[in-house]
């Protein structure tokens, strides 16, 4: 797996899921990204990051996109290039998956989600 993609209105359940994640693919490296910037400026940056890292995990803070479609509001140069797409809805520390092209998250996932019942 090349490129992760983690996007959320909610910067602390994007993060705590980021560190979780981690742990499953130490070696990539993280790119953050934000709404407030222009797509010009997305798209050079993600290709200036792969050029220099074959293997990476783009964070996306979606500010003030609490309502959209993450769908829409996601990069469209991130969203194609990535193999991996995790949505956080505000507030909410379930993950959905917007795309998964061999199933390599599973057991991160189900891992997420029974440390979540578990503090719950």
């Amino acid at each position: 797996m090349s490129y992760i993609l983690i996007g959320s209105p909610d910067k602390i359940s994007m993060g705590a899921f980021l560190r979780h994640i981690r742990r499953y693919f130490p070696d990539h490296q993280v790119g953050d990204l934000h709404s407030l910037m222009t797509p010009e400026n997305i798209n050079l940056y993600v290709k200036d990051f792969s050029i220099k890292f074959p293997n990476g995990i783009f964070t996306y803070y979606a500010k003030r996109s609490v309502s959209k479609d993450p769908k829409t509001c996601l990069p469209e140069e991130v969203f194609k290039m990535a193999d991996v797409i995790i949505w956080f809805d505000l507030y909410s520390n379930d993950p959905i998956v917007l795309k998964d092209s061999d199933g390599s998250l599973n057991v991160a996932i189900d891992n997420w989600n029974k440390y979540i019942q578990s503090i719950s």
